[in-house]
């Protein structure tokens, strides 16, 4: 793979010396489409209750990978607001408060209020971008704290410049990247679970509703 890693290098203003044949762009070239969520009306109970739609707030984003959120909304919710679905393996950005700057890789689909910026990815280009974009969260933070309100706007996520390598070069490293953070979003799914087993055992296990008998479990009502 010689030819992937030239020996002769180019000089961008931007982004200094690269590989002759990459190329200087920015992030926006490297996706699909770039966009904000958005949050239905609170005051309306038909928009949250019973709600299947997973939705994303910035607060969240300090997960390396997302493989679970913490509210939803109704369709119906989706339908009257301006939050989108993004596809799974997309990369979401905070942009206010606490964790502006902050990055994440998405392992399912989801939907995101206005506090954060969805890039979905060229196709082949998901963990590339993930990690390409993530490289960037202290220029993203050095942003946000420049500003008055500790916020960075979809403009300056999506037009921060990137290095972009040849096609089949990115269309290889997904090849090699895809295996291990699938085998990572499964580790997290994994360990959600066995924390939430904990988490409902152990209360009963310490007030004595159960007890551990020959390695098992025994329900003590039952005794």
């Amino acid at each position: 793979h010689s030819h992937l890693f030239p020996a002769t290098f180019t000089h961008s203003e931007d982004l200094g010396w690269m590989p002759e044949g990459w190329e200087a762009g920015t992030i926006s070239d490297l996706c699909s489409k770039v966009q904000n969520g958005g949050t239905p009306r609170r005051s309306n109970e038909d928009y949250w209750n019973n709600g299947s739609v997973p939705w994303l707030t910035s607060g969240e984003v300090r997960q390396a990978v997302i493989t679970t959120v913490k509210n939803s909304i109704s369709e119906l919710g989706l339908q009257n607001s301006s939050a989108k679905w993004l596809p799974k393996r997309s990369t979401v950005v905070a942009m206010y408060g606490a964790t502006a700057g902050q990055v994440a890789f998405i392992s399912q689909p989801l939907t995101t209020n206005q506090a954060v910026c969805g890039l979905i990815p060229k196709e082949g280009h998901e963990h590339f971008n993930y990690l390409l974009i993530q490289g960037k969260v202290k220029h993203f933070e050095n942003q946000a704290r420049g500003s008055a309100q500790q916020n960075i706007s979809k403009g300056i996520i999506e037009q921060s410049a990137s290095i972009i390598p040849p096609l089949n070069l990115i269309q290889l490293f997904e090849l090699l990247a895809c295996p291990s953070f699938e085998k990572w979003s499964s580790n997290i799914r994994l360990n959600t679970e066995l924390s939430k087993l904990r988490d409902t055992l152990l209360p009963k296990l310490i007030s004595g509703d159960l007890i551990p008998s020959n390695s098992r479990i025994t329900n003590k009502k039952s005794l």
